[in-house]
């Protein structure tokens, strides 16, 4: 199920318990990052100074939950093979954890 707003359907799920604080650091990561392929995400993440393990797990829970989704397959720019370009469903609103 894709949401139309991936930042609503985000706050909805957060105030039932069932997003962590690694969902909200992962969908934050794709919401600025993105859309790029999770490698491509997570390396600039890193740049940026942010140090999340298995944060390539929390990409593919939130696109279970209908909170990304996969546009294309590209080559990915860090490991130089075909992987999924990710990005928020919707148009995400802005604010303190979309901003």
């Amino acid at each position: 199920m894709i949401h139309p707003n991936s930042a609503e359907a985000f706050h909805y799920l957060e105030g039932t318990g069932k997003i962590s604080a690694g969902h909200e650091l992962a969908m934050r990561m794709i919401v600025r990052y993105g859309p790029g392929t999770s490698g491509e995400i997570i390396a600039e993440a890193t740049r940026q100074g942010y140090t999340v393990p298995g944060l390539w797990k929390r990409f593919s829970e939130l696109k279970q939950m209908g909170l990304i989704e996969e546009i294309e397959n590209r080559r990915c720019a860090v490991s130089g093979r075909t992987a999924a370009v990710l990005k928020a469903c919707g148009k995400p609103v802005q604010g303190e954890l979309f901003g």
